[in-house]
């Protein structure tokens, strides 16, 4: 159970573009199961290892003009915990997960949409290379290990070009 919210704005500036923002964000306020002769077991916020965060967004802005396009966004996970069965400081010294921020942007070109129409595109995904968190771990040598691979991005920065093409 939560509450999503959805934003979006669009401008014609003078200049003859388009600008757009676009938000996104979820609060997860409860996400349990029970198992049978089993009490209820809620792990929203648990970041550690399947789970989901208590809060993570999306926000999204596009300048646009003729063929060209510009965009940017920012994609943000919560801090969470890594894992609720763990008593910090009894069984594990940090049972916290920090919150990440990824940075993509991308570049289009394209001419203007028609019945048949292509678009080439380049998008950099990650572009400050932030690495996953990293949290205490009983299974790793090391004593830490990084978390969990639906939420954050374990690929690093990495590269996208192509052309789009509609008929």
């Amino acid at each position: 159970m939560g509450t999503d919210v959805e934003i979006g704005y669009r401008k014609q500036l003078a200049g003859g573009g388009t600008l757009s923002a676009r938000l996104l964000a979820t609060w997860l306020n409860e996400n349990s199961t029970t198992a049978r002769g089993a009490a209820k077991r809620d792990v929203a916020g648990e970041t550690g290892d399947g789970s989901l965060p208590e809060f993570k967004s999306t926000t999204y802005l596009r300048y646009a003009k003729g063929p060209f396009s510009l965009f940017a966004q920012e994609r943000f996970i919560g801090s969470g915990t890594l894992d609720f069965d763990n008593v910090e400081g009894v069984t594990i010294d940090d049972n916290s997960v920090d919150s990440r921020y990824y940075t993509d942007i991308g570049f289009t070109w394209g001419p203007e949409r028609a019945a048949t129409s292509w678009e080439i595109f380049f998008n950099v995904q990650n572009l400050f290379d932030r690495d996953p968190p990293v949290a205490a771990s009983f299974a790793q040598f090391s004593g830490t290990r990084i978390t969990n691979g639906r939420l954050f991005d374990f690929y690093g920065r990495r590269y996208v070009i192509g052309i789009d093409l509609s008929f």
